[in-house]
């Protein structure tokens, strides 16, 4: 059988009957043999044929559905990554099928499950906390391309679009430094992300390479949101360090910090200097307004729209690895260290 999108008539000769005994297999209609229409299931199952509710007129066409799954399109993140596969996907003919999954595996994957049978051409889906490859690769077998975009797995055959975490944290520790800061902390994300683990390593890795001393764990990790960035600074505090800044693993992050410290009678900014992650718009509009690693997430979402497109028409086959620039905006949160009084 040729590789690629598996059709109906593929489930006609697997089954050794016409294909509309196997569409009135489908439908539930006709007066079809039990051992017939058990016959048409096991092909149906064993070749992941998927049925195209409402589409068989286009059965034999290419889709022009573009599926879309994000944690949460509240998140300005998720919301902008969503509005930039549209643009380009709307451009170039194109509609989006786009769901939520609340940063749940197990209703991701019924999500992913859905779309393939109304017939997705490709989808783009930042994963789920928690995601395994096998689950982004349930859609292989159907000729369904997957790109990753903004979140991404441990895994080098799959296609993906995220920024540079490497250069943001580099320039985040080395403006810190710059500014006089020579003891660092690094708070939340979560410790089963790539994003966490990369941003984490390359903060370590750069506090060395400046000289500067490493803690015991070099990073807390915490959910990426002002709730765990507040959790992190509590474990911080208790154990008993005093860092004069903060690297935050978002700007999410970042503003529980900004609560925690204020909790405890310090101020951002005047007593820790705190750098943020992605340039969400509350970043420039908090007190004080937040010194972060600027990410384009709408920048994001038209090369995942590209992408995908470009893997649906067959012009890319080989897995592909896109990273996009970042660059370091420059707020109120940093001030130079004040030297202790005499």
């Amino acid at each position: 059988m040729a590789k690629g999108r598996v059709t109906i008539l593929d489930v006609s000769r697997e089954a050794g009957v016409s294909r509309s005994t196997v569409s009135l297999v489908l439908r539930g209609e006709g007066s079809i043999s039990a051992a017939t229409q058990q016959r048409v299931w096991d092909v149906i199952q064993r070749i992941g044929y998927v049925y195209h509710r409402g589409a068989a007129s286009l059965r034999d066409t290419q889709s022009k559905i573009l599926g879309v799954i994000v944690p949460d399109f509240a998140n300005s993140t998720f919301g902008e990554i969503a509005a930039g596969v549209e643009t380009v996907s709307q451009s170039q003919g194109y509609v989006q099928f786009m769901a939520q999954a609340g940063d749940d595996p197990d209703r991701q994957a019924k999500i992913i499950a859905a779309m393939g049978e109304y017939g997705i051409a490709g989808l783009v889906v930042a994963p789920a906390i928690g995601t395994t490859p096998d689950q982004l690769r349930v859609l292989d077998r159907f000729g369904i391309p997957v790109v990753q975009v903004g979140r991404r797995l441990d895994d080098e055959t799959l296609n993906r679009v995220v920024s540079d975490d490497r250069t943001g944290i580099q320039l985040a520790v080395h403006h810190l430094y710059a500014h006089g800061h020579r003891d660092i902390a690094f708070l939340g994300g979560d410790e089963n992300t790539v994003a966490h683990r990369v941003r984490a390593s390359v903060f370590a890795e750069t506090i060395q390479g400046l000289g500067l001393p490493i803690c015991d764990p070099p990073a807390i990790t915490s959910k990426p949101s002002a709730a765990g960035g507040l959790e992190a600074l509590r474990q911080l505090d208790q154990s008993g360090r005093r860092p004069t800044a903060i690297v935050c693993f978002n700007d999410a992050v970042a503003l529980g910090v900004y609560e925690g410290l204020r909790d405890s009678g310090r101020e951002p900014g005047v007593d820790v200097s705190v750098v943020g992650f992605d340039d969400a718009p509350e970043a420039a509009h908090t007190f004080p307004k937040l010194t972060t690693i600027s990410v384009d997430p709408r920048d994001l979402g038209r090369h995942a729209a590209t992408l995908i497109i470009n893997l649906v028409r067959g012009a890319v086959t080989a897995p592909q690895h896109i990273t996009c620039p970042v660059h370091l905006v420059v707020r109120d949160s940093v001030r130079p260290v004040t030297p202790p009084a005499a």
